[in-house]
């Protein structure tokens, strides 16, 4: 990690960033006592159902109540 924080700011990088799943508490405890600090939160849901779920239609909410999009095919 050293070395690849001392190649990019030889390169003329300002800042790195990096990723970690939400329940790696390890990496995340890892990361942060090398002075990273969380930056962005990303949140994901599936829209497939699994045993037991309903499943999502996506009529529920339209673009204008969203910051999101997502990619899907019209029929």
């Amino acid at each position: 990690l050293e070395a690849a924080e001392r190649e990019l700011c030889d390169t003329g990088a300002d800042a790195v960033a990096l990723e970690a799943l939400a329940a790696n508490d390890r990496a995340r405890e890892f990361y942060a006592d090398k002075g990273y600090e969380p930056h962005r939160v990303e949140l994901t849901k599936s829209l497939r159902a699994t045993d037991g779920d309903e499943t999502t239609d996506g009529d529920e909410t339209s673009d204008s109540d969203s910051d999101f999009s997502a990619d899907s095919e019209e029929s």
